[in-house]
């Protein structure tokens, strides 16, 4: 709710949001392929070997706090913070079995869309401004390894496979 209520305050600026479901990117995999041929290639001994990890040492669920809502040059996004340092640890042991495709810096957030206009800078930053801060965290009890159709901007993620983060035993 709190994400649709800050895409409809923001849609005069926003693309439609189309299937693409809200979601925390972990890792820029690249795309999957039965063998290797190009950098953008992900193959599945790399996702086999970035399973066995996460399987092994992922740990318990946990929540991450939100922050207000913020902009990149081309999206607006709430920010995802890591004060345990959880998303840290996964991203660690994701690149100790693959190498990430990404071309800026990771900043965990949630994107609320894409711009579909210009804006200048200070009305953006005032328009941002005006909207409320989270009430909640994120509750995060799984991880999915997610794939989508790349000819489509905002097509839907699909679910490929599915770590259960589990409380450990006392």
């Amino acid at each position: 709710d709190y994400l649709g209520e800050l895409r409809e305050r923001l849609a005069d600026l926003l693309h439609p949001p189309g299937a693409r479901q809200a979601h925390l990117t972990l890792f820029v995999c690249g795309f999957a392929q039965p063998v290797e041929r190009f950098d953008d290639d992900f193959t599945p001994p790399r996702l086999q070997a970035q399973l066995e990890r996460l399987r092994g040492d992922a740990g318990p669920p946990c929540v991450l706090p939100l922050g207000a809502p913020d902009s990149f040059a081309s999206a607006a996004f709430v920010p995802v913070g890591d004060p345990e340092g959880r998303l840290a640890h996964w991203r660690a042991l994701l690149a100790g079995a693959s190498r990430e495709i990404r071309q800026a810096a990771y900043v965990p957030h949630i994107t609320l869309g894409l711009y579909r206009r210009c804006i200048p800078a200070d009305a953006l930053r005032e328009r941002l401004a005006s909207l409320p801060a989270p009430s909640l965290d994120l509750r995060v009890d799984e991880l999915h390894y997610a794939s989508y159709e790349s000819r489509e901007q905002f097509g839907a993620l699909h679910s490929e496979q599915r770590i259960l983060l589990r409380q450990p035993f006392s």
